[in-house]
């Protein structure tokens, strides 16, 4: 993903893995098991992170569960609004930034 570095990378990967527990188990399977292989094999396996449902998740790892829900999850419909909701805050960060 772009803009992240490697290290934010291998700790979102962990938070990830984690979050991805709590989802129902039917929306877990239709994530392809190479991209939960990849995140196990390449996450910080010193970074510790539990899901308490409150905790926030890193940007890094918002942006993973994103992707992963638009690209294998989401109908057309669901993936529409994601996408609706990325544009809109896209737009709103860019008019804070020029102001």
């Amino acid at each position: 993903m772009d803009g992240y570095s490697e290290e934010d990378m291998r700790k979102a990967y962990v938070e990830v893995l984690e979050v991805l527990n709590y989802i129902p188990r039917d929306e877990y399977f239709q994530i392809p098991k190479r991209a939960i292989d990849e995140m196990r094999n390449n996450k910080n396996n010193f970074y510790k992170y539990r899901y308490n449902g409150i905790q926030s998740l890193s940007r890094c790892a918002c942006s993973i569960i994103i992707d992963l829900y638009t690209r294998y999850i989401a109908d057309k419909r669901k993936k529409k609004i994601v996408m609706d909701i990325l544009e809109l805050n896209e737009k709103k960060h860019k008019k804070e930034v020029n102001n």
